[in-house]
């Protein structure tokens, strides 16, 4: 088997959806870290980190549902996103969510507000202040929940199984490869894909780590 389809896959499927995520995260994480969001909303936004992975793509099944109005807009358009490489990027996006989330309210904490307002007060422009002052500051946080979203989309495998199916050149990822090949007894397939899961995985810590440290640097400065 040529791993390098469910290898492209599995690296856009993540690409995609974490660069989806990150203005989600990045507003959401503005009104949860201002207090503008109640304790309601930050339970609903949690509970994909405890529901299993099988049961949110169940609730995306339902929401696509023809039954649904969700889904039969998406039908009657022809965009259904059901046994489609798109909704991979829907499952992983909202598996991702709680913790894309908390890494853009965390970027939020380090937003220099008060220096703001004192620039804007001296009369500085608004957006030079932006530029210059507030956005050096929350960018590395924003990095870190783009790479986080894209670290757990690139191992997800429940919800896109059951949204995304498991069709070979066009659904299948990384992960449900390594399923096909430890199911069927074919063990030395299932440890070559799982030495380039490895890889991967190594690959995105490595750059959630090399954010962190970065933005541990330019705090201690």
């Amino acid at each position: 088997m040529n791993p390098w389809p469910a290898i492209q896959l599995s690296l856009l499927v993540a690409f995609v959806s974490s660069t989806l995520l990150l203005p989600i995260a990045t507003g959401l994480g503005y009104l949860l870290q201002r207090g503008r969001l109640g304790v309601v909303a930050r339970w609903f936004l949690s509970l994909p980190l405890s529901l299993p992975p099988l049961a949110s793509g169940l609730l995306l099944l339902w929401l696509f549902s023809p039954l649904w109005p969700v889904g039969a807009w998406f039908a009657e358009h022809g965009m259904n996103p059901i046994l489609t490489w798109y909704g991979a990027v829907l499952a992983s996006s909202l598996v991702a969510l709680p913790l894309a989330v908390e890494a853009g309210e965390a970027a939020w904490q380090r937003f220099p507000e008060e220096m703001m307002f004192e620039a804007r007060g001296l009369g500085a422009d608004p957006a030079r202040v932006w530029r210059e002052v507030g956005l050096p500051q929350v960018a590395p946080g924003l990095v870190r929940a783009w790479a986080i979203a894209f670290q757990r989309s690139l191992g997800e495998f429940g919800a896109t199984l059951l949204v995304a199916g498991n069709i070979p050149g066009q659904t299948q990822t990384l992960p449900l490869a390594l399923y096909v090949a430890s199911e069927s007894g074919n063990y030395a397939e299932a440890a070559r894909l799982l030495g380039w899961s490895v890889l991967l995985a190594l690959c995105a810590a490595s750059v959630v780590q090399w954010n962190r440290e970065r933005a541990g640097r330019k705090e201690s400065m």
